[in-house]
């Protein structure tokens, strides 16, 4: 994962899939990145890379959503594939992340 912030926005840009073996490793990265860019409104979840999704990625996503609004930031999701955008609206999740 990395991320990159503007005057606006920081978008965590997921290079991995979401799942078991991974999420551990991108909470600390993902936690890091939103506590050390506290200009930003909008925190912004890449997933173009990612191709699959499991409940644990899930899990990360509410969790970074939930950090996002305990900082007072707003966050989204861009990118999805069809089918990772599939699961989102499955679990209820893509109204709240708006993207």
């Amino acid at each position: 994962m990395n991320y990159q912030a503007d005057e606006s926005r920081l978008i965590l840009r997921f290079e991995e899939d979401l799942i078991s073996t991974t999420v551990k490793k991108l909470l600390v990265s993902c936690r890091h990145a939103i506590e050390i860019s506290s200009d930003v409104g909008t925190v912004v979840a890449d997933l173009s890379e990612v191709e699959m999704i499991d409940s644990q990625g899930l899990n990360l996503l509410i969790t970074l959503y939930k950090n996002a609004q305990d900082a007072r930031k707003d966050f989204s999701v861009c990118g999805a594939s069809p089918a990772n955008a599939k699961l989102l609206a499955f679990v209820n999740l893509q109204e709240r992340f708006k993207g």
